[in-house]
């Protein structure tokens, strides 16, 4: 299990401050929503803060999931930066073709992404090009929202059809984690539940207990 926090729930007035007791503790990876008022009615940043982080932080990974209309208007920027993991949505008219080979290019492991309501089987035909699937189990393009459990029903399925990584975004906490792991999701993302703790890297440690 990799635990990805993410920086959506950070303390934007200081990301620094926010950080570095989850580097301490360990965790390199870390998860950047990043959206374009257009997809999801919120905007939340994009290439010159991620450069920032990058510059400050060359030895994290970065995992930033597009929430946004035309992926590609975005794509290369964040691929000069050197993100390590980008996924983008299965519900827009994705040029998915282009995308794969500007990743490919990079070496950048491409993600694809279901939302709550979307069925396995819309984007079966992308699923052996793509490095990992992300399912989102709330809505996206609002942090804090409760967990819909029903989207661990798909993990089976998805099973069926794809061997890699399955990353789960959405709600996930303390009091849910165990069934999450249960279900065979290997990736998790995590916002609100760490970042508003009194201790980040103590609430780290307990989801890594726990798992």
């Amino acid at each position: 299990m990799r635990i990805f926090p993410s920086l959506l729930s950070a303390d934007f007035r200081c990301l620094k401050t926010s950080l570095e007791p989850l580097i301490r503790a360990g965790i390199k990876q870390y998860h950047l929503d990043i959206m374009d008022g257009n997809f999801v009615p919120n905007i939340s940043y994009g290439p010159p803060v991620i450069r920032s982080l990058r510059s400050g932080f060359p030895e994290l990974e970065f995992d930033a999931h597009l929430m946004v209309r035309d992926p590609l208007v975005i794509l290369e920027p964040l691929l000069e930066i050197g993100v390590e993991y980008i996924s983008v949505h299965l519900e827009i008219d994705l040029q998915f073709k282009k995308i794969r080979e500007l990743c490919q290019q990079y070496g950048t492991k491409l993600g694809l992404v279901y939302n709550p309501d979307t069925e396995i089987s819309r984007g079966s035909a992308l699923l052996e090009d793509v490095d990992f699937v992300l399912l989102m189990a709330v809505q996206p393009g609002f942090g804090g929202q409760k967990f819909r459990p029903g989207v661990l029903s798909k993990v089976d399925q998805l099973r069926s059809v794809f061997s890699g990584p399955i990353q789960l975004d959405g709600g996930v906490n303390l009091d849910n984690i165990e069934e999450i792991v249960a279900a065979g999701i290997d990736w998790v993302v995590s916002g609100s539940t760490i970042f508003e703790s009194m201790d980040p890297a103590e609430t780290i440690k307990q989801f890594e207990e726990t798992v």
